[in-house]
């Protein structure tokens, strides 16, 4: 679904027959695209494999049954400590300290170590009110299991408590891509109360403090990161804001902070020639204080806004992925990599005699621009385009389709301008466009003539 061509990780479910053999799979050019099978918990077979992607389209890859070696082991349990390397990390997983990274050394942008010393990164705390006392989850030993350790991908589940209640954490690291991807699930025994203090018999509209404003006290997630943190960048609905918070801790109505994080927020370092993106799965907030450079709120439960009951009655669940990354949020590619991790590749086993074996709609030149919507009206394809580069330069838009005309319309569909049409020798339409940083343009293809398999 994005604008520009794209490689990720394709997940398909196998048939029981496959999951014990070996397997690969191969694109239209004949080459090995680098795969592995596992196995869940239930016994149905998984198959990852990285597929390269045309912009708004699909390629068809085959797979065969073929047998192949092992790779070498990633990871490994040494002196009690589960110590992973990749191509781009160095990671330490300390099950004794609730199965929290230690350590997570950066290779590939001037071998830096992230975690602070003495400290440990997706580390939960909060603070129970109801025994006025706060806890981590590295406060208790979990048991921490391998469970692939392949060609594309090492993932690790942790499992442990938190005041009494299960948590399961699993984490991914990747051969090929600096993204570390996070899957947490808490399931809750019985009702806790997270929050700076107990609410429910004393809540008075009037008084301006409220003990849901003070995020340090709820269920977060730490990032105690050496170095980036100086800085704290986050996107908004097309735009990209600089906080310029000296923290994000308040207490009453009358002090409120901009906290939210929509899809990612990134720190870096003073000069802003290093980072850490945090994404997440949730529309929720984030801590930055001069203690804590990065934290994530997962759960409170007590009272809230207009003296609603915050409960639980049923597990916490929430996915979130760590970037590190050379340059600021820009030069990093932030954006693009947040629209690649919440808009996945789809994968499907289809009959491949049926129609082309690859096509695509459009494509965009360059990064930083966004495909931000594609829709029919009538006969017509009308798309928008989001701009985020700071590059002042015009953008190319290479059309897999014919049209009698394109216009810049406004956002009530009036026609504000026709736009040039430019034809290469192979016949594809090409437009280019000029758009200003965090500016956005709606085009609208009139009478339009799609791919085949796509106009489906």
């Amino acid at each position: 679904t994005l604008g520009s061509v794209r490689s990720g990780l394709v997940i398909l479910p196998l048939p029981a027959s496959l999951k014990e053999g070996g397997i690969n799979i191969y694109d239209l050019r004949g080459e090995k695209c680098p795969s592995q099978v596992s196995v869940n918990a239930d016994g149905s077979g998984v198959l990852q494999f990285e597929a390269r992607v045309p912009a708004m389209g699909y390629t068809t890859f085959e797979l065969k049954e073929e047998r192949h070696p092992d790779p070498d082991p990633a990871a490994r349990f040494m002196d009690g400590i589960l110590h992973i390397e990749t191509n781009y990390y160095s990671v330490s997983i300390d099950p004794s300290r609730g199965g929290t990274i230690t350590g997570l050394l950066d290779k590939i942008n001037g071998h830096r170590e992230l975690v602070e010393k003495g400290k440990a990164l997706n580390n939960l705390r909060g603070y129970f009110y109801m025994e006025g006392k706060f806890h981590e989850s590295a406060d208790t030993p979990a048991e921490v299991t391998i469970l692939e350790d392949g060609m594309l991908s090492v993932r690790v589940q942790v499992e442990g408590r938190i005041y009494g209640s299960l948590f399961r954490q699993q984490i991914i690291f990747y051969k090929n891509s600096p993204l570390i991807d996070f899957d947490l699930a808490i399931d809750w025994t019985g009702l806790p109360g997270i929050g700076a203090y107990d609410q429910r018999y004393n809540y008075v509209a009037e008084d301006r403090a409220k003990a849901f404003y003070l995020d340090n006290y709820k269920l977060h997630l730490q990032f105690p990161l050496s170095g980036p943190g100086d800085r704290l960048f986050k996107n908004a609905p097309f735009d990209v804001c600089e906080s310029g918070l000296e923290n994000t801790i308040y207490s009453s109505w009358d002090s409120i902070k901009h906290n939210v994080i929509l899809n990612w927020v990134d720190v870096t370092s003073a000069d802003r020639d290093y980072g850490v993106a945090l994404f997440s799965d949730h529309t929720t907030s984030y801590l930055h204080t001069a203690d804590l450079p990065l934290g994530l709120t997962v759960q409170y439960i007590g009272k809230g806004l207009w003296g609603r009951n915050y409960v639980i009655d049923g597990p916490t669940r929430m996915k979130y992925a760590l970037l590190p990354h050379s340059g600021d949020w820009e030069q990093g590619l932030v954006g693009d990599a947040s629209n690649a991790w919440n808009q996945p590749l789809i994968g499907g086993f289809v009959d491949s005699r049926k129609g082309p074996l690859e096509s695509t709609l459009l494509e965009l030149s360059g990064n930083n621009l966004e495909l931000s919507s594609a829709r029919m009206d009538g006969g017509d394809l009308v798309i928008r385009l989001f701009n985020t580069s700071s590059a002042e330069e015009d953008r190319e838009v290479v059309w897999n389709c014919s049209a009698e005309e394109i216009l810049k319309v406004n956002l009530t569909g009036m026609v504000l301008s026709r736009i040039g049409i430019e034809t290469d020798p192979g016949g594809e339409m090409r437009t280019r466009l000029r758009i200003p940083q965090f500016g956005f343009q709606t085009l609208r293809l009139t009478r339009v003539t799609l791919p085949d398999r796509l106009a489906d």
